[in-house]
């Protein structure tokens, strides 16, 4: 009966253990997901054409275009607004670089 009874004891103390251990990992986890969502919010293409950037490509919308090279007068282009999209024509290509501010006609 002692052996019983020491034995219920210990299940008692384990089952009022067990609520807030759960409880914490719940909390843990929910933290994390709470974490990731956040990063990749931060990382969405949508999210960064919020802020006033585009993803052009041509008109077919494949891949994206990353520089002057791959296009030529009289391309069609497919821009991607944070709201919607833009068909447009190539008129003119120039390289350099744009942040120096010294395009070179091509």
């Amino acid at each position: 009966g002692r052996l019983l009874e020491a034995r219920a004891t210990r299940l008692q103390a384990a089952a009022l253990r067990l609520g807030p251990a759960v409880q914490r990992a719940l909390t843990d986890r929910e933290h994390g997901i709470r974490v990731a969502a956040t990063q990749l919010e931060a990382l969405s293409p949508l999210k960064i054409l919020g802020r006033g950037y585009s993803i052009t490509s041509r008109a077919d919308g494949v891949a994206p275009l990353t520089g002057p090279e791959e296009l030529k007068a009289g391309e069609r282009l497919r821009t991607r607004l944070h709201t919607g999209c833009v068909i447009s024509e190539v008129v003119e290509v120039e390289a350099g670089d744009p942040v120096a501010g010294s395009p070179e006609p091509g």
